[in-house]
């Protein structure tokens, strides 16, 4: 009985720690190197706010991109609410020609259908300029059925350079 007991404390345990779990996508340069256009990507050891990680992209003209874009593992996030996070700054990021061009921090989702959904919370008035660092977030419920999901940031289609620090993805439920 009491191992039993064990058991149905350890399952618990790990229920709970998965739920909530932040994970740093891209504080180190081999986390970097997992990501789609990494060769974009200026890893700075204390480029962060207090001196943590951060990950520098620059877009030389308003017709380029530099984005980074990592394919997530639907086996693991299926059915989970998901929180992609970081704290960036921008210097001199040009108005983009679009109002959904310029800073990018999102989930790019591919429903079964094969459609395709994009999820940031950016305003228009937060993807130019130039900013302090600040926190920005997005969210996306995993469908069951998804075909794919991919997590993105960088600069689309504007010239300027943004920094990112403490990239996390976060299981909210």
């Amino acid at each position: 009985m009491k191992n039993i007991h064990l058991v149905l404390l350890l399952l618990f345990t790990l229920c709970c720690a998965v739920r909530g779990t932040e994970h740093l996508v891209a504080d180190t340069p081999e986390k970097l190197s997992r990501w789609n256009g990494a060769k974009q990507a200026v890893f700075l050891p204390d480029g962060g706010p207090e001196q943590r990680p951060a990950i520098q992209m620059t877009s030389t003209s308003p017709e380029k991109s530099a984005l980074c874009e990592l394919l997530l593992d639907l086996k693991q996030y299926a059915g989970k609410l998901l929180r992609f996070s970081a704290d960036i700054r921008l210097e001199k990021i040009q108005p983009p020609a679009k109002p959904y061009y310029g800073l990018k921090l999102m989930f790019i989702l591919t429903r079964a259908d094969g459609s395709r959904h994009w999820a940031e919370d950016l305003k228009p008035a937060e993807r130019f300029g130039t900013r302090n660092w600040e926190e920005y977030e997005a969210y996306l419920k995993i469908p069951a059925d998804a075909r794919g999901a991919v997590l993105s940031f960088g600069i689309q289609q504007a010239e300027g350079r943004a920094d990112f620090a403490n990239l996390k993805l976060e299981v909210i439920e």
